[in-house]
């Protein structure tokens, strides 16, 4: 099975009302409005219309940060990192709060849904007695809606809500940044150098992407199609197809392409200028500063950047075709 990928025009969608330097750091298509992104962005969580670009904060503020329980923009955070969507509300990840919380969709209402915010740890059990460290990314099971994953500092964890259940998958070397679900099994985490491919039940690891240095013994190797490609600060991961994957890597202001059949290391964009520039068209021409997270539909890749200069969330066109090998 491989894929053909073809990328077009890249144009500006959405900026963020905020003079500070920040990104969104976790974007997401909502699956109770296609017509939406959920934007997880510092101390604010957004909506983000993929059509018009209007910026709709939910929950938070731009940029005063703290700690509050109250409704809709009254509410604080401390660096929201991750997003996803339950049955009556949202679930944020509250990086510096130490908690996860959550946001009714009828009232706004925020309120501690794991972990004790201000309490900083890591222990396993039921949602109250839970402690966390710095909960980022956040994702649903695609086969089981009641199992939840989240990235908390050097840990992968797990959040089952039948039994109202936190628990740890495992452990890694170096903090990691993104989290997304392998199409083919599993998950991809990405650290600053690689990424990794993780059994979800028991926690095994499998160097997919990257050079892991030091940690190297500690992770297996089945194939490694890509151990000789070298990455910096891998803050986003997304499957185009399930063997064409794109990867952010945010210091070098770059956008590349994997194919996992083929083995083949593609640069889509690379600029190593600092703050490259926010220049659109082509994607063979357009630039882009500091990419740090995707999101995709039917049409388009998003892709979030420095919000500053006139960044904030671009979108370019693509277009891709599944195909089965024979022999």
């Amino acid at each position: 099975m491989d894929s053909i990928v073809h990328f077009g025009n890249v144009e500006f969608l959405a900026t963020v009302e905020d003079p500070d330097w920040h990104f969104i750091a976790s974007l997401k298509l909502s699956e109770r409005n296609p017509n939406h992104l959920l934007a997880a962005y510092e101390g604010a969580f957004m909506l983000i219309d993929k059509n018009t670009g209007e910026v709709n904060v939910i929950a938070g503020h731009l940029y005063e940060r703290g700690y509050k329980e109250d409704i809709g923009k009254a509410a604080r955070f401390i660096y929201i990192r991750g997003s996803v969507e339950l049955q009556n509300g949202y679930l944020v990840s509250d990086r510096e709060n130490f908690c996860i919380r959550m946001v009714n969709y009828q009232t706004l209402q925020t309120t501690t849904f794991a972990g004790k915010c201000k309490n900083w740890g890591h222990t396993d059990g039921n949602l109250q007695e839970a402690r966390m460290k710095a909960p980022s990314e956040i994702l649903k099971d695609p086969k089981d809606s009641t199992i939840f994953y989240f990235l908390d500092l050097y840990h992968l964890r797990r959040i089952n809500l039948d039994t109202q259940v936190v628990a740890t998958i495992c452990r890694f070397e170096t903090t990691p940044m993104a989290l997304v679900i392998n199409p083919f099994g599993g998950l991809l985490v990405s650290g600053s150098y690689a990424i990794v491919q993780v059994n979800e039940t028991t926690g095994d690891k499998d160097l997919l992407a990257g050079r892991l240095g030091y940690a190297s013994d500690a992770y297996g190797c089945s194939s490694c199609p890509f151990r000789s490609s070298i990455f910096s600060q891998i803050t986003g991961v997304l499957f185009v197809t399930p063997t064409v994957i794109l990867v952010s890597m945010f210091y070098e202001n770059a956008i590349r392409m994997l194919n996992v059949t083929s083995h083949e290391d593609t640069p889509i964009h690379l600029d190593e200028t600092p703050y490259a520039g926010y220049e659109n068209g082509h994607y063979t021409e357009a630039k882009f500063s500091l990419p740090y997270s995707f999101a995709m539909d039917e049409s388009y890749i998003y892709i979030a950047e420095l919000n500053r200069f006139g960044g904030g969330l671009r979108r370019m066109e693509y277009s891709g075709m599944l195909y089965v090998l024979s022999i």
